[in-house]
């Protein structure tokens, strides 16, 4: 059995941690990185106006949202089950597979 002294073993996280790789950006790869940049500032921008919205909502609203989001997503989901289910049992009983009308024809 070994013991591990916890300073020891903090130093060791800090030191692996401190290790980058170099980063290596090519020309092409700079217009990208720019573009990938300005992206991520504009979804950071609209997810903090998103976050002020949300979060000065009362606890009630924010519990009724979800409620609500949950209840339309499954009766959205239940409604297409129960369409395409009610279509293909009326596809099977207008057109049996086995009932042939014109036997001989």
């Amino acid at each position: 059995m070994s013991t591990i002294k916890i300073s020891e073993t903090i130093e060791t996280v800090e030191s692996v941690d401190a290790v980058q790789p170099p980063k290596v950006v090519g020309p092409v790869d700079r217009a990208s990185a720019r573009d990938v940049a300005s992206s991520n500032n504009v979804f950071s921008k609209l997810l903090q106006q998103l976050w002020l919205v949300v979060g000065s909502a009362n606890i009630r609203v924010k519990i009724l949202g979800i409620v609500l989001g949950l209840v339309l997503l499954l009766g959205f989901t239940v409604t297409i089950q129960v369409r395409q289910l009610v279509s293909q049992s009326m596809y099977t009983q207008l057109h049996p597979p086995d009932l042939s009308l014109f036997v001989g024809h």
